[in-house]
C-alpha cells in the first residue's frame, strides 16, 4: 500500500496561476496604460489557457487554476471553459497584491473583492487558497478562516509534506519555488534580468525533484499560462519522449504515464496514472459532459493523515 487513500504512493498536484496583465500590475491599477509591459499577461488568458485546457483534456487530466479576481472579471469569456470542463478555481487576491504589503483592512478587502468575481465565474466559493508570489501577512491565516478557507492553503515551504495549521484547520500544501516555472521562465521590464532557460534544462530539474520526493508523497507544480503557454513549451505530442519537452513530464498521458511520473518499482499492471488515481472514487459529470472530479484539495488529505504544525501525525 501507498502513503494515500487509493494506494498510491504519490499525489501529483497541477496547478496554474492565471494572473493576466494582474502579474504586471502587482495592485498598481494606475500602470494599465503600459500596453506593451501588459501584453505579455494578456497573453495568458487569452492564448495559452486554452492551449492548456485542450492539453488536459486530450490527457484526461483535472488541474487547479487560481485566478485574481481582477483577471476573473476582465478576461471572463476565456476563463468560463476552466469551469465547464470541470476543473478547480482557487483563489489569487485581486490585482495580485502581496498580502505582506497590506493592512489587515486592505487584505480583508482584497479577499472579499476576490471571492466576488469567483463566484461570478464559478457559481460557488472557492475552498483552496493561494496568495501572489506566495506571500503570506500576519493576518492571512485568520482571514481565511473568517472567510469560510475551510480546506486549504497553498503558500508555504516549510516542508515538503502537507500539513494541519492547528489554530484554523486549514490544510498547507507546501510549494517550491525549483517546482515554480517562473524563476526559470519569467522576464519583463523591472524584473530581475536573469537568462531564461531552455525547456529540457527545466524538465531535468523538475524531473530530479519529482524523484527526491516520491517516497514522500506530494508534488505540487506550479505553473503560469502567460510563461509554460509559450508554444515550445506547450508541444505535447511527444509526450513519452521525457527529453523533449517539459509538458510531456508535467502530464503524461493514459498509456505511457508510468515512464513519466510513476516509479518503476512501484508500477504494477493496470494501475491508473497517478494524476488519476489523485481524483478519487467520488466523479460525477459536469453539465457539458466532462468528468467532474473530486479530487484537488480533497485528494490531499492522506490515509495517514496531514500533519500539524508541530509535525505531529
Amino acid at each position: 500500500m501507498g502513503r494515500w487513500k487509493d494506494g498510491a504512493q504519490c499525489a501529483v498536484m497541477l496547478t496554474f496561476d492565471v494572473d493576466g496583465e494582474t502579474l504586471w500590475l502587482s495592485g498598481d491599477i494606475t500602470r494599465l496604460d503600459q500596453v506593451g509591459m501588459l501584453s505579455q499577461g494578456t497573453y495568458g488568458p487569452r492564448v495559452a489557457v486554452p492551449l492548456i485546457l485542450n492539453l488536459l483534456r486530450q490527457k484526461d487530466l483535472n488541474a487547479t487554476f487560481f485566478i485574481p479576481g481582477w483577471t476573473a472579471e476582465n478576461h471572463r469569456k476565456s476563463l468560463v471553459s476552466i469551469v465547464e470542463q470541470g476543473h478547480e478555481v482557487g483563489h489569487h487576491g485581486w490585482i495580485h497584491e502581496w498580502p505582506t504589503a497590506l493592512t489587515r483592512d486592505e487584505e480583508k478587502e482584497v479577499l472579499d473583492k476576490g471571492l466576488h468575481a469567483l463566484r461570478d465565474l464559478t457559481g460557488t466559493d472557492p475552498v483552496g487558497y493561494r496568495s501572489p508570489a506566495w506571500e503570506f501577512s500576519d493576518n492571512t491565516l485568520s482571514l481565511l478562516s473568517e472567510h469560510g478557507f475551510r480546506k486549504y492553503s497553498t503558500n508555504l515551504m516549510s516542508h515538503f509534506i502537507p500539513w494541519l495549521h492547528a489554530e484554523s484547520g486549514i490544510i498547507e500544501l507546501p510549494v517550491s519555488w525549483l517546482l515554480d516555472d517562473a524563476p526559470f521562465f519569467l522576464y519583463g521590464p523591472g524584473r530581475n534580468s536573469k537568462p531564461i532557460h531552455a525547456a529540457e534544462d527545466v524538465l531535468k530539474i523538475w524531473k530530479e525533484e519529482f524523484r527526491g520526493i516520491y517516497q514522500y508523497g506530494c508534488s505540487i507544480l506550479t505553473m503560469h499560462p502567460q510563461i509554460i503557454g509559450r508554444l515550445a513549451r506547450s508541444d505535447a505530442r511527444p509526450a513519452d519522449r521525457l527529453h523533449q519537452h517539459v509538458p510531456g513530464y508535467l502530464v503524461g498521458n493514459r498509456c505511457g504515464s508510468q515512464r513519466i511520473l510513476a516509479h518503476p518499482r512501484r508500477r504494477r499492471s493496470g494501475q491508473r496514472s497517478f494524476a488519476r488515481r489523485l481524483e478519487g472514487r467520488g466523479q460525477g459529470k459536469g453539465a457539458n459532459g466532462h468528468r467532474r472530479s473530486a479530487h484537488r484539495s480533497e485528494a490531499l488529505f492522506a490515509r495517514r493523515g496531514p500533519r500539524d504544525d508541530a509535525g505531529r501525525a
